[in-house]
């Protein structure tokens, strides 16, 4: 048989035990509050981080589009000045229209001949370059309009980067 004061034991312990089963029932739908209120934010930020990461797309696929469309632009340009440069070459390689400099001749001063009042001269033919240099000339003019369409290029990829129109400053 069980003694009185055993079973108020018991059920101490049995009530005890309940208290307690109430009190972690309470903490784990605390706990289930939070962890919710967390997952909630969670998809807030991916949804907002998702929307950044399709503006930066966007805007780095625009900007690919202008890049492309200012590398073509260049590359014509320059193809056309190139071609029409060679096709002078040929001409001057030909005879038919050589680099010429325009030039006027003045007497020479020596000594005993009195210097002109008035600057006299007699105007001459272009003077023609030696042949040794003409292939050089042509050569550095090519070259020149390579550097200018590759400057030109850069100008517009940086007025692109920095979102200036035409020949603005930033301020």
């Amino acid at each position: 048989m069980i003694t009185y004061w055993r079973e108020i034991a018991i059920a101490a312990a049995l009530a005890l035990a309940g208290l307690q089963t109430v009190r972690l029932a309470g903490e784990e739908a605390e706990h289930f509050k939070t962890k919710t209120a967390h997952a909630v934010q969670l998809q807030r930020l991916a949804e907002r981080a998702k929307s950044v990461a399709d503006a930066i797309a966007a805007a780095d696929e625009s900007q690919r589009r202008a890049f492309n469309t200012i590398d073509l632009q260049r590359t014509q340009e320059k193809d056309r000045a190139l071609s029409d440069n060679d096709a002078r070459r040929a001409r001057d390689i030909a005879g038919a229209g050589g680099l010429r400099i325009p030039a006027t001749c003045r007497p020479a001063s020596s000594p005993g001949v009195p210097a002109p009042a008035a600057p006299s001269g007699v105007a001459a033919p272009a003077a023609e370059i030696p042949a040794a240099f003409r292939q050089e000339l042509w050569d550095l003019r090519a070259a020149l309009i390579v550097e200018r369409e590759q400057l030109l290029g850069l100008q517009a990829y940086v007025r692109e980067l920095t979102g200036m129109v035409g020949g603005d400053v930033p301020q």
